[in-house]
């Protein structure tokens, strides 16, 4: 799953029962900050939610849920 124009998704797993992701070869939990670049720029997407079928991301009040 895409995350982003930069970054991709590849896995989802768990630790202590805790949702992880990998983004850009980097595991991410609930909470978690990404820091990708969007057009030239580096944005910093919060890691809202993870489920074992989608990741939400939110940027300031915005938020995208990306299905796997």
């Amino acid at each position: 799953a895409t995350a982003n124009s930069e970054g991709q998704a590849s896995h989802f797993f768990e630790i202590s029962g805790r949702a992880h992701l990998v983004i850009n070869s980097r595991p991410y939990k609930e909470g978690d900050v990404v820091q990708t670049l969007v057009q030239g720029e580096t944005v910093y997407l919060r890691v809202k939610e993870i489920s074992k079928r989608s990741v939400t991301l939110s940027l300031n009040d915005a938020e995208m849920t990306l299905k796997f």
